[in-house]
């Protein structure tokens, strides 16, 4: 645990942020690869990225705070300091679904199309971010004695690096996503796939975490994890029953034709070869 990356004179990098700022910069570079790829504008592109890097921040902090509300009524002047972590993936994940409704709306372009764009450096900047959560010490796992386990500011005892755990299989999804890219039959599977995806992982997930909010048995992530999940099958057998579209459509318009079955001797040409 290293909150502090590093410290020179009156300025310090905190691990948390400087994470997020990597997972972010690592993300851009490759959604603007893909919106190359896909055609789309890369000025306006982004353009929207750094509109949905400010509301996703902010959304995810108030759903973190929100979740938190009497703690932070307590000390309101602590609801803005994020240097120790304190943002919900699924409140950013509701910015961010919220900033591509609206570019897509102002640029007559597809919401699924640019979801598409997004989805596979979603999964490789919360892949990135949690080693922020572990070095900051948030988000920790519950006590344990494996040989791996990692100490946290924040409670006594050895417990589940859940942090890293979670990094592990948001790149595991990550590299699908990359993968599944160009096979998709419809816009939107890719995104569709990652929210299917990462709420399985999360899900899992938490059952290691330390996590006081609990609806019933499972945690509220847990809960919204499900939500989310069933939002995404319902969406996905929706699409089922469209005709194919985008690269896949393409691909299929550019082979040949099937030839027709000859029923009788092959014809001899009109003259003899150039």
């Amino acid at each position: 645990m290293r909150p502090e990356l590093v410290k020179i004179g009156p300025l310090t990098v905190y691990s948390y942020g400087f994470m997020l700022g990597l997972a972010f910069l690592a993300g851009s570079l490759l959604a603007a690869k893909e919106a190359d790829r896909k055609g789309l504008d890369r000025e306006h592109f982004f353009d929207f990225l750094l509109v949905t890097l400010v509301v996703a921040v902010v959304v995810s902090r108030l759903f973190y705070v929100a979740f938190q509300l009497g703690e932070y009524l307590a000390a309101p002047a602590t609801i803005l300091n994020i240097r120790d972590g304190g943002l919900a993936v699924h409140g950013g994940l509701l910015g961010g679904v919220l900033t591509a409704l609206w570019f897509a709306r102002r640029e007559k372009t597809s919401f699924w199309r640019l979801a598409d764009t997004l989805s596979p450096s979603l999964a490789l900047g919360i892949g990135i971010a949690r080693w922020g959560c572990l070095l900051a010490g948030c988000c920790y796992g519950v006590l344990c004695t494996l040989p791996w386990a990692v100490e946290t500011r924040f409670a006594p005892g050895w417990r589940h690096p859940t942090q890293v755990y979670e990094s592990v299989l948001d790149l595991a999804v990550f590299g699908f996503l990359w993968w599944y890219r160009t096979r998709r039959k419809h816009d939107g599977q890719v995104f569709l796939a990652f929210l299917g995806l990462y709420s399985v992982v999360r899900f899992g997930v938490e059952f290691y975490r330390e996590v006081d909010l609990r609806i019933g048995a499972f945690t509220a992530a847990q809960v919204g994890s499900v939500a989310l999940a069933l939002v995404a099958l319902w969406a996905w057998a929706w699409m089922q029953r469209r005709p194919a579209v985008g690269a896949y459509q393409a691909e299929l318009s550019c082979a040949p034709p099937d030839l027709p079955e000859q029923t009788g001797p092959p014809t001899s040409s009109s003259g003899p070869p150039a």
